[in-house]
C-alpha cells in the first residue's frame, strides 16, 4: 500500500515541478526582453558627465508613442528633470554636491555676520488720499520678511 502511493505522489510532484519551471522560465524571458532596450535611468541621472538636457532628450525619444504605465519609472525621471531645471551650471551640467555645500556655507556665513536695519528707507505706498480709504486700498499684500543682498 505504501509502494502504490509513492509513485502517484512522485508523479504529481514532477508534474508540479515541470509546470513551475515552465511558468518561471517564461516570466524570466518576458521580464528581460523590454528591459534590454530600456536605458538605466538611475545611472543616467547620477552621472556627472551628462547634462540633464541630454537625459531629457533620451527620455522623450524613449517614451515617444508609448503608454505611461505604473511602475515604469516615468514619474521618477520627470520629477528629477523638474528638480534639475534650476540646478545647472553655465555649461548645462548638474551642479555637484561640493558646489552646493560651498553655496550653503556662504549663505550661512552671510547670516551669521548680522543684519542692519539702517538704510535709505522711503515710503512707496500705499498711501491714503481722497481716492483710497482704509477699506479700499488697492494693491495691498502681505510682506513676511525683508532681506538685503550684501553687495
Amino acid at each position: 500500500m505504501i509502494l502504490t502511493a509513492l509513485p502517484k505522489s512522485n508523479g504529481f510532484f514532477l508534474g508540479c515541478l515541470a509546470v513551475s519551471f515552465a511558468f518561471l522560465s517564461t516570466q524570466v524571458v518576458w521580464a528581460q526582453t523590454p528591459a534590454a532596450s530600456d536605458p538605466d535611468w538611475s545611472v543616467l541621472m547620477q552621472s556627472e558627465d551628462i547634462k540633464p538636457d541630454e537625459v531629457r532628450a533620451v527620455f522623450e525619444t524613449h517614451w515617444e508613442g508609448r503608454a505611461r504605465v505604473k511602475g515604469s519609472g516615468y514619474k521618477q525621471v520627470e520629477r528629477w528633470l523638474h528638480l534639475m531645471d534650476g540646478r545647472t551650471d553655465d555649461q548645462g551640467y548638474a551642479v555637484g554636491s561640493d558646489a552646493m555645500m560651498q553655496a550653503h556655507r556662504s549663505i550661512v556665513q552671510g547670516r551669521a555676520s548680522g543684519r542692519s536695519a539702517n538704510g535709505d528707507w522711503q515710503v512707496c505706498g500705499p498711501t491714503l488720499n481722497n481716492i483710497t480709504t482704509r477699506e479700499n486700498i488697492r494693491g495691498v499684500g502681505r510682506m513676511n520678511a525683508i532681506a538685503f543682498h550684501p553687495n
